[in-house]
């Protein structure tokens, strides 16, 4: 089965092509833990993320 790349759902590694969040930001892992440990609002988040 060939497989496609999914943009209308929830994607299934058998069926759909993947792309790694990790690879594409480095630094989720620092902005998620900042927004936890600060409680900063969604918004703040992607101005953050959009810096990446």
């Amino acid at each position: 089965m060939s497989r496609w790349f999914n943009t209308a759902g929830p994607c299934k590694a058998d069926i759909h092509y993947m792309l790694s969040a990790t690879s594409r930001l480095p630094n989720l892992e620092q902005v998620i833990a900042l927004a936890l440990s600060t409680g900063v609002e969604h918004s703040n988040v992607n101005m953050q993320l959009d810096a990446i």
